[in-house]
């Protein structure tokens, strides 16, 4: 037997389904969208890439913080039991990003670019951050592009001279950087998404220098956004550098050397 509603049951029924849609519709709504992926990260060249990520600290009035000077970018350990610091980039001109725990008053640091057999291309002074915090140092319109398929190395040397000893002391963090193009299909959805997407994207291409540039520069125009600030502890995570998620962020100056 088929039950008959009436005109009123059937009117109950169907204010209760639109409550419901539009319930779930608002909840659906509130839940962030672009939380970042997981970096999936490509296996590091055969060749390897040795590097350090992070060295010791300084002493006495030139620190500013037990953390040591570190780069955030991601450290495989190799057959060697050594780490392999690498990273991709689609970037002619790539930034970099640095923690520097060191003070401004007695420390210097820069930024030097070297080919894959070790020969110098650039180098470029960088600004130490009134406190400490993460400084990003970009590769400006007068450095050499980089080429695509090729191994950069890369360092950040701090000079670090408390007045209590009579000889600076030098800090090297130091890894590797490979330019790719990205596939078409790549290209198609990065020209498709909006700018809030596009780290996503390049984190689940296993490109970790655009992704994580690409949410700094987000950090930076929107210092509060709370989404912003998960996406970035998020990706930071997952290499092992979620204690950086607080740290504050700039962009260095760009005063370059050849």
């Amino acid at each position: 037997m088929i039950k008959k509603f009436t005109p009123e049951t059937l009117s109950l029924i169907a204010l209760l389904v639109f409550i419901s849609t539009n319930s779930m519709t608002a909840a659906q709504a509130n839940l962030p969208t672009n939380l970042i992926a997981q970096y999936q990260p490509p296996p590091p060249p055969s060749r390897g890439a040795p590097g350090k990520r992070g060295t010791g600290a300084s002493r006495g009035e030139c620190l500013r913080s037990q953390t040591p000077l570190t780069a955030l970018v991601p450290s495989f350990n190799n057959s060697q039991k050594d780490q392999d610091v690498w990273g991709l980039t689609t970037r002619e001109r790539p930034t970099f990003w640095f923690y520097i725990p060191f003070a401004r008053g007695c420390s210097t640091i820069e930024l030097v670019l070297q080919d894959d057999a070790g020969i110098p291309l650039y180098q470029i002074p960088a600004t130490v951050p009134a406190k400490p915090g993460i400084i990003g140092v970009q590769l400006p319109a007068t450095a050499p592009a980089l080429k695509p398929n090729r191994m950069y190395h890369w360092l950040l040397q701090a000079k670090v001279k408390p007045k209590d000893l009579e000889e600076e002391e030098l800090f090297v963090v130091d890894g590797w950087i490979q330019r790719i193009n990205p596939s078409t299909k790549l290209s198609q959805q990065l020209k498709q998404a909006p700018i809030n997407k596009q780290a996503r994207l390049y984190a689940e291409n296993g490109i970790w220098f655009d992704a994580l540039t690409t949410l700094a520069e987000q950090r930076l125009k929107n210092s509060q956004d709370t989404t912003i600030a998960q996406d970035w502890k998020t990706l930071l995570k997952s290499v092992g550098l979620e204690n950086f998620a607080v740290e504050t962020l700039s962009l260095s100056d760009k005063r370059a050397m050849r």
